[in-house]
C-alpha cells in the first residue's frame, strides 16, 4: 500500500466517522425533540383528565345536594300532611265527644277499665 493511498484511505475513514457522528448527533436531537413533544402531549392529556375529574366531582356534589334538598322538601311535605291528619282526627274526636258526651264517657271508662284490668293481671302472673 502506498503512503498516498493510505492517506486517502484514512481521510475517507475520518470523513465516514465524522458523517456517522453528525448523523448520531442529529438523531439524538430529533429523539430529544420527539420526547419533548410526547411529554407535552402527556402533560396536556393529564391536565385535561384532571379537569374532567374536577367537573365530575362538581356534578356529583351538585347532584347529591339536589337529592338531599329534594328529600328534605318531600319529608317536610309528609310531616305537614301527618300534622293535618292528626288535627283532623282531633277535631273528629272533639265533634264526636260534643255530639255524644254520655257515650264518649262510657267508652272512655270502659277503655280505662280494660287497660287497668290488663295491667293488674300482668303484675299478678
Amino acid at each position: 500500500m502506498s503512503a498516498g493511498n493510505s492517506h486517502g484511505h484514512n481521510r475517507t475513514l475520518r470523513n465516514t466517522v465524522s458523517e456517522l457522528s453528525d448523523a448520531a448527533e442529529e438523531m439524538k436531537d430529533e429523539a430529544g425533540a420527539s420526547i419533548g413533544t410526547m411529554a407535552d402531549a402527556c402533560s396536556s392529556q393529564a391536565a385535561h383528565m384532571a379537569e374532567t375529574v374536577r367537573d365530575l366531582g362538581t356534578k356529583a356534589g351538585k347532584a347529591a345536594r339536589d337529592g338531599v334538598e329534594q328529600f328534605r322538601k318531600q319529608a317536610g311535605a309528609y310531616v305537614e300532611q301527618g300534622r293535618e291528619k292528626a288535627m283532623d282526627l282531633e277535631h273528629t274526636f272533639e265533634d264526636q265527644i260534643k255530639s255524644k258526651p254520655l257515650q264518649s264517657l262510657l267508652i272512655a271508662a270502659g277503655v280505662g277499665f280494660a287497660i287497668g284490668f290488663l295491667m293488674t293481671r300482668g303484675n299478678n302472673a
